[in-house]
């Protein structure tokens, strides 16, 4: 996985009606794919391990973008189309440039099959 975030054991995330897969990159609604772009999966799945935890922008931009120079925009637009995909409310805005998953929405696992309609 690219812009660090590689993490040595494969694990699935499950929220809702939603199943997030790294190694395959891949979300999907109720077993049907959903369509995002290779950044925005970089941004769920960042949120997706640090549920309930505060994330800051600076934290945020580093996890998705690396050492590029991105402007404050690309991560706006970026948390915007998250919300659009997800309409129960999971990425949640805290003052002052900071996003968090909401907690305790998502389960996880190290078992494929998991995340496999």
């Amino acid at each position: 996985m690219s812009r660090g975030l590689s993490q040595g054991t494969v694990r699935c995330y499950r929220f809702g009606s939603f199943d997030v897969d790294p190694s395959g990159r891949s979300l999907t609604d109720g077993g049907k794919p959903v369509a995002i772009s290779p950044r925005v999966f970089d941004l769920l799945l960042y949120m997706v391990r640090n549920p309930g935890r505060l994330l800051t922008k600076e934290e945020l931009v580093k996890a998705v973008w690396g050492d590029l120079a991105v402007e404050e925009g690309n991560l706006t637009q970026s948390v915007f189309l998250l919300r659009k995909v997800f309409s129960g409310g999971y990425a949640v805005t805290a003052s002052g440039w900071r996003y968090r998953w909401r907690e305790k929405s998502v389960s996880e696992s190290t078992r494929r099959r998991f995340c496999q309609a």
